[in-house]
């Protein structure tokens, strides 16, 4: 009997040991899979745990930097800027893979400021390297942001999203050839950004435009993209009695449209043979200020642009005052 006891404890011993180390145990492959879903300060973090580990984080093909994620406190405004972009090009510099699956970067920081030409460096690191989707959010300071030029004709990027109503030229040899997803947050941007952006990737599946405007510019949204299914668009203006804007929809499979805005501009909407559910909150502003005609007619326009396609299975939430 004391045998077969002391044969148990054993057991158990090796069992708690296992499973202390059960992490350790899983292969490179499945770990370096474990750290892509961390943000890269976390996932360079784990090089100290052992000589195994050590170089496992440039093995990650997601690069997710946050310049609001410290290990220590922060000394001063210049230190943590310093800090945040020396940590940036080190990760950049020692990464084993040419190819990045995925770069995301927060310069957003109340006590943190990057420098536009250090930012635009990374960007086209990751262009370099055949990134497939790149998440920026910059600093709300920052308004007008220089970006790579090839940034626009990249062939491998999937998903591309701006953020923090940013201002930013763009080429007129724009083509994203393999663009599924493109989220933009944007201030004033002109008819260049409005008018070439949007209608030059042909297999664009999702699209959220949000930001500021000028009602009294003629500013023309060009939408017209064949392959989009989803579409969300979300405006505020500086209210004119008088908008010039224009925003045209083309897209023949389009399932889920959102039209939100505080200043009503002219709407086109065209061949929304496929459109399921319709979310339209527009004028919100202007029709409890000041309603007109003008604004009955392009409130009518909407309508008829989405009820000539309604099925069966549509739902259609209309809020207005």
């Amino acid at each position: 009997m004391t045998s077969i006891s002391k044969h148990e404890g054993s057991s158990n011993e090796v069992k708690k040991v296992n499973k202390g180390d059960m992490i350790s145990s899983l292969p490179d492959c499945l770990l370096v899979h474990i750290l892509s879903f961390l943000p890269t300060k976390y996932a360079v973090g784990t090089s100290i745990l052992s000589s195994r580990w050590k170089h496992l984080w440039a093995s990650v093909p997601t690069l997710d930097f946050d310049v609001n994620l410290r290990f220590k406190p922060v000394q001063s405004f210049l230190a943590s800027s310093s800090n945040f972009m020396n940590f940036v090009d080190r990760v950049l510099l020692h990464h084993d893979l040419s190819c990045i699956q995925k770069f995301c970067l927060c310069t957003h920081s109340i006590d943190t400021y990057i420098g536009e030409s250090r930012i635009y460096t990374w960007i086209s690191e990751a262009i370099e390297r055949g990134v497939q989707e790149l998440d920026i959010e910059f600093d709300q300071d920052t308004y007008d942001i220089n970006l790579p030029l090839n940034l626009f004709t990249c062939p491998t990027l999937v998903s591309l999203e701006l953020r923090d109503r940013i201002s930013f030229n763009v080429p007129r040899s724009v083509h994203f050839e393999s663009l599924k997803v493109l989220h933009v947050s944007i201030s004033y941007p002109d008819n260049d950004l409005t008018q070439y952006l949007f209608c030059n990737c042909p297999v664009l599946e999702d699209l959220l435009i949000e930001g500021e405007v000028e009602s009294n510019e003629e500013l023309l949204f060009d939408v017209s993209t064949p392959s989009l299914t989803r579409f969300e668009l979300d405006l505020e203006a500086n209210i004119s009695d008088d908008c010039a804007n224009k925003i045209v929809v083309n897209a023949p499979i389009l399932e889920y449209l959102t039209l939100e805005d505080d200043y009503l501009p002219c709407y086109v909407l065209e061949n929304l043979n496929s459109l399921v559910i319709a979310i339209v909150h527009v004028g919100d502003c202007c029709i409890k200020t000041k309603a007109t005609k003008q604004h009955a007619d392009r409130v009518l326009a909407i309508l008829r642009g989405i009820i000539g396609y309604i099925f069966w299975c549509v739902y259609i939430y209309i809020y207005m005052t």
